[in-house]
C-alpha cells in the first residue's frame, strides 16, 4: 500500500478507544447500517495517524467487500474544477488501485483513464460527464460537485463493495463556497451523504471550533449526522510508551521528562526524541532528565527546532485568519505570562474596553489558540504558551547556544514545568467546585458518574475544600445539601491512571465525613479501580464524563 502519511506506524501508540470506534464503523457498514464519525483535535495530535492505522487494519483484513479511501481536502479544495477531478481520482486510487502506484497519476481525469486502462463503466461515465462540463466556456460548478459527491456511492453499487471514506481536514470544503455558483458546499455534501447504505464517512478536522459548529449547531446541514470522537493529548503513560519506541535505551527518568515536557502531544514527543538523538550524536549524554530539558529549549526556542517551526506556523497562520493582529498578539502574550484571566482582567491588562476585548477573545477562540473555562481564558496548547511567552520577549536561542545561556533558561523552564501540574490541578479543582454549586436537581445519565440508571444532582448549599483540624481527613471539595446529604469529591488532574489505593483513601475520607464519594481523574482509572468503584458504589468520572455533566447542568 502506498504510504503517503506523515508518521510511521511503528511508533503508533494506544488510541485503543478510538480504534474500537472506527472498527465499529466498519462492522456497522458491513451490516448495511452505516455510521458516520467526526474526529477532531488540534493540529499534529494524531488524526491522520489514527486514520492511517485504521486503513492499514482494513488492508490487513484483506476483505474485498470493504474498501477504505483517504482524501486530504486541504490539498484539493483550491477550485471546484480541481476538486472534482482529484476527489474522483483519489477514490479510484484507494478503492480500485488499492493505494498502490503513483498517486499523481490519478489527480486529473485524463491521467486517471490512463492509470486505469480497464476502468469500470461507472468510472468512464463519470469522467466523461466531468470532461464534457469542463470543456464548456462556463462550466456549471454546482453540477460538477454533484457528480463528484455522487461518485463513491455509484462506484460502490457498481462494483459490489462498500467504502469507508476518510475525509481529512473536512472544514476546508468551505473554501469551495467562495465560488458564487456553488453556494453552501456542506449542503451539497449532505445530499450525497444520505444516499445509499454502501458508504460510511469518517471526517476529521483541526479547526476544532469550526468542526463543532458543523456537527453540533442546529442550523448546520450536518447537524446530528455524525458521532463525535474528540482526539485528546496522550496520558503520561502513553507518552512514555511512545517515547520508549523512539528511544528504546531511555531510562524511566528520561521517559518521564519527555512525557512532562511534551504535554501529551505526539508531535512534541517525536520532536524531543529526535533532538535527543542529535544531542547524543554531538557527544552530549542524551539519557538524562537534564538533556531532555536542553532538548526542549533547543526545540522550542531555536530556529532549527521542529517545535519552534510548528509554533511559529500555528501562531502566524491563526492570527492571519483573525482581524486585529497587534491586539491579538498582545492578548496571547498576556495569557502566556498569566493564564486563567477573566475578560475584564484581560481588558485591564491590554488597556481596552470590555466589549472590544470580548470580540478579540472570541476571535482567538475561533482559531483554537485559546479555550474558555468557567469565564477564564487559557492557552489550548501549553507548549505553544511557553513559545509565545519567551519569543514574545525576544528570547530565542542560536543553534549552538552558549552554556551559560542554556543554564539560565534551563533553571526557568524547570521551575515553570514543575509548577505547571500543580497550577492545572488547582484550576480544575476550582472549576469542579463551581460546577457543584450549580447543581440544582438536574437528572443526568448515571454512566457519567460510573453508576447505573439516572442520578439526580443535589442542590448544594455549601461547597468548599475541606481539611480536618488534625489534618487526617482532606478532600478537594465537600458539598453539603439539605437533610444531611454530602458529597466528598477528589480531583486528580494528572497523566497517571487513578488506582485502587487512591479510591480507598477517598472512601475512608467520605466515610469519616458521612458523605458520598466522587473521584474525578484526568487520565481515567485502572481496571482494578473501576471494579472497586462498582463494588463499593464510589462515583467515578473522566474528563469526557465531567464535560457531559457540565453541559447537562448548563442546559446545553
Amino acid at each position: 500500500m502506498n504510504n503517503s502519511f506523515a508518521e510511521p506506524l511503528a511508533t503508533f501508540t494506544n488510541r485503543q478507544r478510538e480504534l474500537t470506534v472506527l472498527q465499529g464503523v466498519v462492522e456497522s457498514l458491513r451490516r448495511g447500517q452505516p455510521r458516520h464519525v467526526a474526529l477532531f483535535g488540534t493540529r499534529r495530535i494524531g488524526k491522520t495517524w489514527l486514520m492511517q492505522r485504521q486503513i492499514e487494519a482494513l488492508a490487513a483484513q484483506a476483505d474485498p467487500a470493504i474498501r477504505p479511501a483517504y482524501v486530504n481536502l486541504e490539498s484539493i479544495c483550491t477550485s471546484p474544477e480541481v476538486f472534482v477531478q482529484r476527489y474522483v481520482g483519489l477514490i479510484c486510487f484507494w478503492t480500485l488501485a488499492q493505494g498502490r502506484g503513483e498517486v499523481d497519476d490519478f489527480l486529473t481525469v485524463t491521467r486517471l483513464l490512463r492509470a486505469l486502462p480497464t476502468s469500470p463503466e461507472v468510472v468512464t461515465r463519470t469522467v466523461g460527464r466531468i470532461l464534457n462540463e469542463l470543456e464548456r466556456r462556463t462550466p456549471d460548478l454546482h453540477f460538477l460537485l454533484d457528480v463528484a459527491w455522487a461518485f463513491p456511492a455509484h462506484l460502490a453499487t457498481d462494483q459490489g463493495f462498500k467504502i469507508v471514506l476518510f475525509l481529512d481536514e473536512f472544514p476546508e470544503l468551505a473554501t469551495l463556497g467562495n465560488y458564487p455558483q456553488v453556494g453552501d458546499p456542506f449542503k451539497l455534501f449532505r445530499a450525497a451523504f444520505q444516499s445509499g447504505s454502501d458508504l460510511a464517512y469518517v471526517v476529521a478536522g483541526s479547526a476544532i471550533s469550526v468542526m463543532e459548529r458543523l456537527i453540533q449547531h442546529h442550523q448546520s446541514p450536518l447537524f446530528l449526522q455524525f458521532e463525535l470522537l474528540p482526539l485528546l493529548p496522550f496520558t503520561d503513560q502513553d507518552s512514555r510508551v511512545m517515547a520508549h519506541k523512539l528511544l528504546p535505551q531511555a531510562t524511566p527518568e528520561v521517559l518521564a521528562a519527555i512525557a512532562q515536557y511534551s504535554a501529551g502531544y505526539p508531535f512534541y514527543v517525536t520532536a524531543l526524541c529526535h533532538r535527543l538523538e542529535r544531542l547524543q550524536e554531538s557527544g552530549v549524554d542524551s539519557l538524562s532528565a537534564d538533556a531532555v530539558r536542553w532538548a526542549f529549549l533547543l526545540e522550542t526556542l531555536s530556529s532549527d527546532g521542529r517545535i519552534y517551526s510548528y509554533c511559529r506556523y500555528l501562531h502566524d497562520i491563526s492570527l492571519q485568519k483573525a482581524r486585529g493582529y497587534g491586539i491579538l498578539k498582545a492578548i496571547l502574550q498576556t495569557l502566556a505570562v498569566e493564564e486563567g484571566l477573566t475578560l475584564s482582567e484581560v481588558a485591564r491588562r491590554i488597556h481596552k474596553g470590555a466589549s472590544p476585548t470580548g470580540e478579540y477573545l472570541r476571535a482567538l477562540l475561533e482559531v483554537d489558540l485559546i479555550v474558555k473555562r468557567e469565564r477564564q481564558y487559557y492557552f489550548r496548547d501549553p507548549v505553544l504558551r511557553f513559545w509565545v511567552a519567551y519569543t514574545g520577549r525576544g528570547i530565542e536561542l542560536e543553534m549552538s547556544p552558549r552554556p551559560e545561556e542554556l543554564a539560565d533558561l534551563l533553571r526557568v523552564v524547570t521551575e515553570r514545568f514543575q509548577t505547571a501540574a500543580t497550577e492545572l490541578g488547582i484550576a480544575k479543582e476550582s472549576q469542579v467546585r463551581e460546577l457543584l454549586r450549580r447543581f440544582a436537581g438536574q437528572e443526568v445519565a448515571g454512566i457519567w458518574l460510573g453508576v447505573a440508571g439516572r442520578v439526580r444532582l443535589p442542590t448544594f448549599t455549601q461547597v468548599e475544600p475541606y481539611r480536618a483540624p488534625d489534618g487526617q481527613v482532606e478532600v478537594d471539595a465537600l458539598a453539603e445539601a439539605g437533610a444531611g446529604e454530602r458529597w466528598a469529591v477528589e480531583i486528580k488532574w494528572r497523566g497517571r491512571l487513578a488506582g485502587v489505593k487512591e479510591l480507598h483513601k477517598l472512601q475512608a475520607a467520605a466515610a469519616a465525613l458521612a458523605a458520598r464519594p466522587w473521584f474525578i481523574s484526568k487520565a481515567g482509572f485502572t481496571p482494578e479501580a473501576l471494579e472497586l468503584a462498582r463494588q463499593e458504589g464510589i462515583m467515578v468520572s473522566a474528563p469526557a464524563d465531567l464535560g457531559q455533566i457540565a453541559r447537562a447542568v448548563r442546559g446545553d
